[in-house]
């Protein structure tokens, strides 16, 4: 799993932490960006047993790509650690 990440700053209003990052595209078969108006400090990627599969401490990140296309089909989870706390979703991989 490789991540790549951008900077870019986006003043943001206290709405739901799932209004704020968007993870697309699901169900993906390569890469899956994450776009975000808050800082992201960390991503870790987990199968459903828990195990993790990646994980990167990142400098207040606001727009990543996770490359997925030499991995197994499957759900994978993504947890995503921000400056306003936590948000975690289930991604597809084809």
């Amino acid at each position: 799993i490789i991540i790549y990440d951008s900077a870019r700053a986006v003043h943001t209003d206290e709405v739901p932490l799932s209004q704020l990052i968007q993870i697309f595209p699901d169900p993906t078969s390569d890469i899956l960006h994450i776009k975000s108006a808050v800082a992201i400090q960390q991503v870790e990627i987990l199968n459903l047993q828990g195990q993790r599969l990646g994980y990167r401490q990142l400098d207040k990140a606001y727009s990543l790509g996770l490359s997925f296309h030499e991995e197994a089909p499957g759900i994978i989870i993504i947890k995503i650690n921000t400056e306003r706390g936590i948000m975690i979703q289930k991604v597809i991989i084809r």
